[in-house]
């Protein structure tokens, strides 16, 4: 697969949705309200530690462990934006790689490092309607370029907070449809659901933030030419959004991943991997206006 995990789970952390207002004293809007001439950084890190695996073909099966580093850095210009939401705007992949170790028994680590196709790449992305339209700026794109570009159905990070004010206290559910955005174009057949609660204000790091804490219970699948994984997450975290700035400036999640991959291989058959173990991803943003 060439769709990075990252961005996937970058794409699940996006806390905000269909809030049903409280009983707060007082209210914020915090819904993001893009403008021309705003970058966006985006920085994610994700990390399965050690997960359990069993990895089966016909009869034979096998067990071992692994680890899965990614990161990736992005950052957003926007050229044009209607309604608070970007209508065009230049993606630069400043990062997007990730790396594995796989310890399968006794046999030595097999460690693998993936670099994503558009890894220094700038792509150029237009809304037309519902639509977006992602073009490769530069040469034309190659196969496995391809196949990433078409997984940026919507390339822009969901922000799906409410167009009214919340108070403290405030809770709301993500499920079905609004869910499924959240993780992104690259997870189908999304189930589950996406628990958050507006605990308080603090100011951090000079900063006025809203805090909320998220429960997650999601499974979903991934599908290419040749395999299909299924994904299951349980985890918790919280997230710190900038009253003033309207970004998460910080948001962090961990819990637990079950991952099973099917992939069929010419000439020997179904291969079926199953991993199960704790992860954390953590994801900082910040905005410039030039």
């Amino acid at each position: 697969m060439t769709i990075s995990l990252s961005r996937t789970y970058f794409l699940l952390t996006v806390l905000f949705l269909c809030c049903l207002p409280g009983c707060g004293e007082k209210s914020y809007d915090l819904k993001l309200n893009v403008e021309a001439g705003e970058i966006y950084r985006v920085e994610s890190d994700f990390r399965l530690e050690n997960a359990d695996i069993e990895i089966s073909q016909g009869t034979e099966s096998t067990t071992g462990s692994q680890t899965l580093t990614s990161r990736e850095v992005f950052e957003y210009d926007i050229y044009v934006a209607q309604n608070g939401q970007p209508n065009s705007m230049k993606i630069a992949f400043l990062e997007s790689w990730q790396k594995q170790n796989l310890q399968i028994t006794s046999n030595e680590p097999e460690i693998s490092d993936e670099i994503s196709p558009l890894q220094a790449r700038t792509l150029l992305c237009k809304k037309s309607g519902k639509y977006w339209k992602s073009e490769l700026v530069g040469n034309n794109p190659t196969a496995e370029q391809t196949e990433v570009l078409n997984a940026f159905i919507d390339p822009w990070p969901a922000d799906l907070a409410p167009d009214h004010a919340v108070s403290i206290g405030d809770s709301w559910v993500v499920t079905g449809d609004a869910l499924a955005r959240l993780a992104g174009g690259g997870i189908q057949n999304i189930d589950g659901e996406l628990k958050a609660y507006f605990e308080q204000v603090i100011e951090r790091n000079g900063t006025l933030c809203a805090v909320i804490s998220v429960q997650l219970d999601l499974s979903g699948t991934q599908t290419s030419e040749n395999n299909t994984r299924t994904v299951k997450i349980s985890a918790e975290g919280l997230t710190y959004r900038s009253v003033s700035e309207k970004i998460d400036l910080e948001s962090k999640l961990s819990g637990t991943m079950i991952t099973r991959i099917s992939e069929e291989i010419p000439g020997e058959g179904m291969l079926v991997m199953i991993s199960q173990g704790p992860f954390t991803f953590r994801e900082i943003t910040t905005k410039t206006k030039y």
